[in-house]
């Protein structure tokens, strides 16, 4: 079962933000300022697109453990890989722990505040580097701070949902094409290029929501916010497994990442297919196999206000896809998935050139964080209780 506590905070953007601290974990914040969005495109999911090959290589890995040195930490926090260091960012204390390839600690950066070398945000939502080796940080209140390789900020802004429709139309009249409809699903972390992020968005609206069928065929799926100004756009579709199995939308989110040639890559959490689309969304290939052993005889509700208790149980019990890491320099794209609340053990599966390679068993929560030669780790395993930060390291 999943160990829960939750926060909830209240602003002028916000109905709900609830915390999950688990893993693997959740977390739902809920907009209800009115923004204007982009009109979503015509997507089609061509199915003379599917390609589906298999060359298993691997079925088996060997894993082995890691533990950070202690530090003074909340022990709520993720990973990020960068230049050959492993970096710990602690959500709470908003504090960037470095740590070598080894585990052995380097150095301690940001912090609570308003300093150059500072965050002045409490709690931090999502936290990337930029191949560039600039990073980013963003509050749960969408204030969005910029640093350069030296961790020094060099500029913040409030990401920019265009708020210039009434609220009360939006309420009376939801239109499923702008982004004033939707929320960001905060699942720990967010893709990042040197100019735009890319996350999952998902709407809450009383009269449009996953608890109504017409969700699956109206609804975006994506947003993507600038960079340089912090303009966010919504985009993208369902694929059309949700259409067929209303039950399903209860895993009502993607798991985005950047592809090859300024394209991307997606799964959904309750569909076996992989997609890579362009910066439209033109569906350009679709490719991939189901997990192994997967329950997923899902149940979804059609009550708002049940939805999230719902989907905690559901979470737990049935099989769906838990994250997706597309390595460039490896060519190598990770896809997790849990089995049933009856398994030991979850997924993943490993894809070269579009082709399943791997297919292997891994430890509950697990997800991959990045590759540092010549091992490739795997996001924390925090035991706050006695203090301890682990992560997995394999080989192929």
């Amino acid at each position: 079962m999943i160990e829960l506590s939750w926060t909830i905070s209240f602003n002028s953007n916000y109905l709900h933000l609830f915390h999950m601290k688990s893993i693997p974990y959740f977390l739902f914040s809920i907009v209800v300022c009115v923004v204007f969005g982009c009109k979503g495109p015509s997507v089609s999911y061509n199915e003379s697109l599917v390609v589906n090959k298999t060359n298993l290589q691997y079925t088996k890995l060997k894993l082995d453990s890691l533990m950070l040195d202690s530090v003074n930490s909340s022990y709520v926090g993720d990973i990020a890989l960068f230049n050959d260091n492993i970096f710990f960012i602690d959500k709470k204390f908003s504090y960037l722990y470095k740590f070598s390839s080894t585990g052995k600690f380097l150095n301690r950066y940001l912090g609570q505040g308003n300093g150059k070398d500072e965050l002045p945000i409490k709690t931090v939502a999502y936290f990337s580097f930029l191949p560039n080796g600039r990073s980013i940080v963003i509050g749960p209140g969408w204030d969005c701070y910029i640093f350069d390789n030296n961790f020094k900020r060099v500029d913040g802004y409030q990401a920019n949902w265009h708020l210039d429709v009434p609220k009360d139309v939006m309420l009376k009249e939801p239109d499923p094409e702008r982004s004033q409809m939707y929320s960001f699903i905060y699942d720990g972390n967010i893709k990042a290029s040197n100019d735009k992020i890319l996350f999952p968005i998902l709407s809450q609206h009383p009269k449009f929501n996953p608890t109504r069928k017409e969700y699956a065929s109206k609804a975006l799926a994506l947003g993507e916010m600038s960079l340089d100004n912090g303009s966010v756009r919504t985009f993208g579709k369902f694929c059309p497994s949700y259409n067929h199995d209303f039950n399903s939308m209860v895993f009502c989110y993607s798991y985005p990442d950047w592809y090859e040639n300024n394209n991307m890559v997606l799964t959904f959490a309750a569909d076996p297919k992989l997609y890579i689309a362009d910066e439209k969304f033109n569906i350009i290939e679709t490719f991939g196999q189901a997990g192994r052993g997967m329950d997923t005889k899902y149940t979804n509700t059609t009550k708002l206000q049940d939805f999230k208790k719902n989907w905690f149980h559901q979470d737990a019990a049935k099989g769906h896809y838990t994250f997706l890491k597309y390595l460039k320099d490896q060519h190598l794209l990770f896809r997790g998935y849990h089995k049933s609340i009856n398994e030991k053990t979850d997924g993943l599966q490993i894809y070269k050139n579009d082709v399943l390679i791997g297919d292997v068993d891994v430890p509950l929560g697990f997800k991959v964080a990045g590759y540092i030669k010549p091992y490739y780790y795997s996001s924390p395993y925090i035991n706050e209780d006695k203090g301890e930060i682990k992560i997995y390291k394999m080989t192929l």
